[in-house]
Formats: structure tokens, sequence, C-alpha cells
């Protein structure tokens, strides 16, 4: 793809300028590559923790050591079961607790691109000696579907050689090559021209502000439109089944984003992002829709989220909860 010092084209494919979380004179943040795995992650972590618990509690009470005794069996289940599990659960807090920047920050007065990373920290590259990438790759659900996706990587080579010594991932994957290799032209355009030249972009919703709003446009891009609107016949179906399905999971994301701790940023880059005055970059104004949307006032997308909610307690609350009961009504029964 071309490099940063070279002039930059209008963006290959306007979805980007839909995933713009902020846009001024001092950064550009687009939205964050992991989306809502981190709340997958630590949601599908706690459950299969409390099933291992679960498992060896049932043999603790239920096992005949009498005559089976405390042997490989045993162990393997009770115990195993039970570090397994606990340690699942720190493994679980320790995510959640972690701080995290879900967006990389990119700085037009440094000519950097900052990134987080839990294991190394900060890392940033050098936007005039970067080389842009698109990596392909499979993104595969806990269902067992799988969809190919492409995503943008920036990265900065080791000098005399074609070894990458850091590489960031600016914003999310996408479905096609066109919508990445547009990412990477419209941060260009920012970079590299005049605030005028930048095409106009809709800020992504604050999900301080509206929880709903948020999801519908970071979440579920493909399915829902900026009048938060089922895209489609078919498109509103898979939002019900997949707003059902990942219904804990983007809760879990939500409440990390909300209330997760965040990490210092490097000295430098909090004083490059001091800004004063008008902002120069145009925004589209948001819609009635998208204004009675971030009022929690909008009818369609609250009725529309009320049956997702329907499904989503059903399969995360009420299935887990009557295996559960059934569990405990097992043990009283043996137990008289």
């Amino acid at each position: 793809m071309p490099a940063g010092s070279q002039r930059a084209r209008s963006p290959e494919d306007p979805s980007v300028l839909y995933n713009v979380v902020e846009i001024n004179p001092a950064c550009l943040r687009l939205v964050d590559p992991t989306e809502n795995l981190r709340g997958l992650g630590i949601v599908m972590t706690i459950m299969f923790s409390l099933m291992l618990l679960l498992i060896a509690t049932n043999f603790i009470l239920f096992y005949d050591t009498a005559t089976r005794g405390y042997g490989g069996e045993y162990l393997a289940f009770v115990a195993g079961g039970s570090l397994l599990g606990v340690f699942g659960l720190w493994r679980a807090y320790r995510a959640a607790s972690a701080p995290m920047q879900y967006t990389s920050i990119i700085s037009r007065r440094l000519r950097r691109i900052y990134a987080w990373s839990r294991k190394g920290g900060w890392i940033s590259v050098d936007y005039d000696r970067a080389v842009a990438f698109i990596f392909r790759g499979r993104l595969v659900a806990p269902t067992g579907a799988s969809a190919p996706v492409v995503s943008l990587r920036v990265a900065e080579l080791e000098p005399g050689s074609r070894r990458i010594a850091r590489c960031v991932a600016p914003t999310r994957i996408f479905s096609s090559r066109e919508a990445a290799a547009g990412a990477w032209q419209f941060i260009r355009r920012y970079m590299d021209e005049d605030p005028a030249a930048v095409p106009p972009v809709v800020l992504m919703p604050n999900h301080r502000i509206n929880a709903f709003a948020w999801m519908d446009r970071e979440l579920f891009t493909e399915e829902i439109d900026r009048q938060h609107y089922p895209a489609g016949l078919f498109d509103g179906f898979a939002f019900w089944i997949i707003a059902g399905a990942y219904y804990l999971p983007n809760w879990m994301e939500y409440w990390v984003r909300r209330y997760g701790k965040r990490p210092p940023l490097p000295p430098e880059l909090a004083a490059a992002l001091q800004w004063e005055g008008e902002n120069p970059y145009r925004v589209v104004p948001p819609t009635p829709e998208e204004t009675l949307a971030m009022q929690g006032k909008l009818p369609h997308m609250k009725k529309r989220w009320l049956h997702a909610s329907i499904l989503g307690i059903l399969l995360w609350g009420v299935l887990p909860l009557g295996f559960v009961l059934v569990t405990v009504l097992k043990w009283i029964a043996s137990s008289n």
C-alpha cells in the first residue's frame, strides 16, 4: 500500500467515514479493532470456570468414595476442576481490571500512531517511516461459523531490513480489502493535507451517553443503518439472533469500557493532545433519529433492543439458572 510520504487519494471505501470516534487538529481516533472481543473473552472464561466448579462440586457430593476411593478419577475432577475453575475466575478478573485503551491515537502533531498493548504497554509507529499492509484472516464465532476478514496494519521496519520492529492496528477489522485500504487513505489524508481536504465524517456515538445507540453503530455496523433501522429483512433477523447470543458479552464490553482503568498517556502524547479554538474538521451533524437514539427516546430502537434483550436474558440467565436449579434439586433429593 502507499507509504505515508506519498500523496493521499480519496478514501477507496466510504465506510471508514462512519468509524471515526474523534477528529480534531491534535489527533484522530478510529473504532477499535477488538470490538467486543474483550467482553466475549471475559464472559466465556467466567462461564467455563463456573461450569468446572459445578462439575467438581457434583463429584464431591455424588461420587461414592466409600467403595471407589479417592483415586485418580476423583482427584482429576475435584482437584483439577476446582483449580482450573478458580484460575479461570482469577484470569477473568485480571482481564476486566487491567488498564486498557480502546482506541489507537493517531497524532498529527507528533506524526506517530500510538496503540496500547497489555503486554508491552504503549507502542508507537513513526508515520513517515511506516509501511501499511492488509492482513487477511478468518473470524471464527463460538458456534463454529467463520467469515473472511481483513485488517489494516501499520508497521515500522528495522533499519536496513524487512523485519517488523513495531506494528499497530489503527482501526476495526473489515469484510473487504477496499474498506481496509480506504481506512489507510483516510488516515493519510488527515495526516498530510489541510482539514478542508478531509471528507466529512459521522462520529461514533459515545458509549457513555447511551449504550444501545453505541452498540447499534459499533457492534452491529453491517446490520443497522444510521437511522437505527435494520438494513434489510435478513439483517433484522440476524441482529435479533446475534444480539441475543452476544447479549452478556456485549454488556461486559460496555462495562469494561465505561468503568475500566485507563493507562496514563505518554508525556509527549498528553502534551500534544491539547488544542484550543474551533475544530476545522467537518463533522456531519446527527440526524433527528440519531439524536433521539442518544437520548434513549427512539421508539423503534428501544423496541428492537427489548426483543433482543428477552432472547439474551433467556440464553444467558434463565437457561443457566435452570441447570443450576436442577442440580440443587438433585442435591436435596440425594440428601433425603
